[in-house]
Formats: structure tokens, C-alpha cells, sequence
């Protein structure tokens, strides 16, 4: 969906919160003061911030929408962030305020008299609401708001909310019990909890999470349809704003390539990454040589690592240099693995296997966000294959190393990059 298309269906989206939220708060005020309901003036005071959020919605958004700039070169798309750090401190100091005018009220008791009227729009601001949260957040999943999503999160707590403000309003009008300021105090801390909901979900992405694993499989399998590209790995994306990507990948080629060639080739590449993902990637190359026996003899030992080392994830870059006699490997850890302990670890493997030989390991760290699995598989991304398709196990010691499981690819020197800073060697 293009920028300028998705900036007007969030301002509409949006535009429908700020009507529904006031014509409902405005009328709820009135009532709230007419019965002296506490409860009730909670409830509207939080369809009306409710109003604000919509607001700071569709400017948020359109903020977010300006070009890029020299300041800015990755453009203005975290705004959209920012947009819901606000929201979410509204909603949390509108709880908070409401929850001491509810504490004043259960101090200092109030007479409240509810009226057949007040239940009915008690009634109608419960449907409303509902249908306006799903709707909301509906609408901000396909657009891939965080914003809309908060603001429809809100909105169905609103609900929640009314809704034990009906309760207390149908004890008050049949049973002539009074537990509005109560009822108030309640509601004001699922306010303030719906808040720190936001606010906890919106700072993670501000703080950088990792790559959804859906993104990270589906630019791996177009990669992957690049015809010299043998492996794909390694992948890291910077996020820069919602559907807005900035990032890294380490493909295989074959090392009889030349540097023409596969400048030609990954820059076309690069241009289908950027117009298919709206992801602006960079190449990171291994060239690699199956046949190597040398190379072979590294992969049976990382096989026999991975199994013995739970932590080890996945393997690749391995590299043997021949004229000085070392063993280039990385290895992905979990987060939660010593990472100098498996260093260590595998370095004395392949000593011993392997003798004659200095070994240089890399430990990485995974950047994908990998989808629930069942107990007991140990794979944490899907991985690229030779064929495009996603799988968690190669078929044999020589399948790619883009897999990332024990069965990695061999790999020989790094080739040489074109003159180009839109790709570039992995040494």
C-alpha cells in the first residue's frame, strides 16, 4: 500500500473514534452530572481522551509521512511510535487522576440517582464500543498501525468499563445499594492498566525489536529466487517506522563468480527487495565450494557440536585457509548461551579433529523473532534453501549453509565486490 494511500485510511479510521468517542463522552458528561454519578463522568471523561488519542492519531500519521531529509535520511516513520507513547501516557494519568477523584468520592460520599435514561445509553455505549474496538484494531493490523492498535485496545477496555459502570448503575436504580465511587476507583485502574499495556508494547518497539520471522522467511525465499544465490542468511532489518526496513543479508554464491557478475545480479535483487518489502537491504558474500574435503571435515564437527551444545542454534561462514592454515566458522547462540564458553567450547573440537589448524569462531546472535513451537524442536527460524522453501533440516552435509542447521554448506574464500556500496564482501 503506498504512503500517501495509507495515511488517509488511518486519518479515516481515526476520524470515526474522534466522532464516536464525543458525541458519547459529550452526552455521558451531561448525564454523569445530572445523576451525580461518579462512575459515569469516569466513564465519559475517558471517552474523551479517548477523542484526544484519535486526534494525536491522525497527526501523528501524517507527521510520520514527510520525506525523508538530510537530518533524517531514514525518514519520519517512527513518529508513529512516538504517536503511541503518547497515547498510552494519556490513558495511564487519565486513570490515575480518575482514580483519586474516585478515592475523594468514596471518602466524602455523594447522592446518586440513575434514571431509566442513563441505563439505555449505559446499554448503547457498551455495543458501540465494542464494534469500535474490533473495528479499530481490524483496521490497524492491515495497516500495520501501532497506533490504531492502541487506540482500539483502549476503546475495548472502554467497553469493559461501561460495563461495570451499568452494573453499579442497575444495583443503584432496583436495589437502592450505592457502590458508584467504587465502581469508579475499579474502572479508573483498568484505565491506568490498559495504559501501561500500551506504553509496554510501544517502548519495546522503540527500543528495537527483533525481525518478525514471517518478514524475515518471506525476504529469504525472494532472495533465494535470485539465480546465482546459493544460501541466504545472516538477515538483520532496522525497523524505521511501520513497513519500513533498513538492513543486512549474507547470501552464498559460487566462488567461480566473477565480481561482475554478481554486482549485476544483486543489485537487480536489491531494487525487488526494496520494491517488494519496502526494505532497503545490503549484501554481505560468501563464495563457497562444496567439494572442498577440508571443508567437510569442519561441517562433521559443527554437526557434533550443534547436537552436544543445546544453545548452538545454527551454523555457517565456514571458511578453510589453506596458505595460513585457519578455520573461519560462525555459530548462532540463543540468548541465553555463554557465548565465550561455546567459543571455547568448539575451538577445542576442531583442534582435535581437525589438527594443524588455527580456528577462528564467531559467535552471533539470532535477530529474527521466531514464531511458538512445539517442545522440543530446537529450531529458531525457518532458514532459506537452495529451492527457495523455508525448512528447519538440509538433506545433507552439503546443503547450504543458509539453512542453519547441522548440515551447513561448505565455503571458501570471500569473493571480491564489485566497486559498490551496495554490496559488500564478508571476510
Amino acid at each position: 500500500m503506498e504512503k500517501q494511500s495509507r495515511e488517509k485510511e488511518i486519518a479515516r479510521v481515526s476520524l470515526v473514534g474522534v466522532v464516536a468517542n464525543t458525541v458519547l463522552g459529550v452526552i455521558k458528561v451531561i448525564i454523569g452530572f445530572i445523576t451525580g454519578s461518579m462512575a459515569i463522568i469516569t466513564d465519559a471523561v475517558n471517552n474523551l481522551t479517548d477523542t484526544g488519542s484519535s486526534i494525536i492519531t491522525i497527526v501523528g500519521t501524517h507527521l510520520a509521512g514527510h520525506r525523508p531529509d538530510e537530518k533524517h535520511p531514514f525518514g519520519f516513520g517512527r513518529v508513529e511510535y512516538l504517536t503511541s507513547l503518547v497515547i498510552g501516557l494519556i490513558v495511564f494519568f487519565t486513570g490515575v487522576e480518575l482514580c483519586r477523584a474516585s478515592i475523594i468520592t468514596i471518602i466524602h460520599p455523594k447522592p446518586v440517582k440513575i434514571t431509566v435514561i442513563a441505563l439505555a445509553i449505559l446499554v448503547i455505549t457498551i455495543v458501540v464500543k465494542i464494534f469500535l474496538g474490533q473495528y479499530t484494531i481490524k483496521e490497524g493490523k492491515k495497516l500495520n498501525s501501532s497506533a490504531l492498535v492502541a487506540s482500539g485496545l483502549d476503546a475495548k477496555s472502554d467497553s469493559v468499563a461501561t460495563g461495570a459502570t451499568l452494573v453499579s448503575a442497575l444495583l443503584n436504580y432496583f436495589a437502592h445499594i450505592t457502590i458508584d465511587a467504587w465502581v469508579g476507583a475499579l474502572i479508573s485502574l483498568y484505565i491506568v492498566y490498559t495504559g501501561v499495556i500500551i506504553l509496554r508494547d510501544t517502548v519495546s518497539k522503540m527500543l528495537g525489536e527483533g525481525v518478525p520471522e514471517d518478514l524475515a522467511n518471506q525476504i529469504k525465499k525472494t532472495v533465494m529466487t535470485c539465480p546465482i544465490v546459493q544460501g541466504a542468511y545472516d538477515l538483520i532489518l532496522n525497523n524505521y517506522g511501520p513497513n519500513s526496513y533498513v538492513g543486512s543479508i549474507n547470501v552464498e554464491v559460487d566462488h567461480r563468480l566473477t565480481a561482475e557478475t554478481i554486482y549485476r545480479q544483486l543489485h537487480m535483487l536489491q531494487e525487488q527487495v526494496d520494491r517488494q518489502f519496502n526494505t532497503v537491504i545490503v549484501f554481505g558474500i560468501y563464495a563457497v565450494d562444496r567439494e572442498d574435503p577440508q571443508t567437510r571435515k569442519v561441517v562433521e564437527v559443527l554437526k557434533k557440536f550443534r547436537q552436544a551444545n543445546p544453545a548452538c542454534e545454527n551454523f555457517h561462514g565456514i571458511f578453510v585457509d589453506e596458505p595460513n592454515k585457519k578455520i573461519f566458522c560462525d555459530i548462532v547462540s540463543d540468548f541465553k548461551g555463554d557465548h565465550a564458553k561455546l567459543r571455547k567450547t568448539l575451538e577445542e573440537m576442531l583442534k582435535k579433529d581437525i589438527p594443524g589448524y588455527t580456528p577462528m569462531v564467531t559467535v552471533d546472535s539470532s535477530y529474527v523473532i521466531a514464531a511458538p513451537r512445539k517442545s522440543g524442536d530446537r529450531s529458531s527460524t525457518a532458514h532459506a534453501t537452495p529451492s527457495g522453501k523455508a525448512s528447519a533440516k538440509p538433506t545433507s552435509p552439503a546443503a547450504t549453509v543458509a539453512e542453519g542447521a547441522s548440515d551447513a554448506a561448505a565455503k571458501t574464500a570471500p569473493a571480491t565486490p564489485a566497486k559498490s556500496t551496495e554490496t559488500k564482501a564478508k571476510q
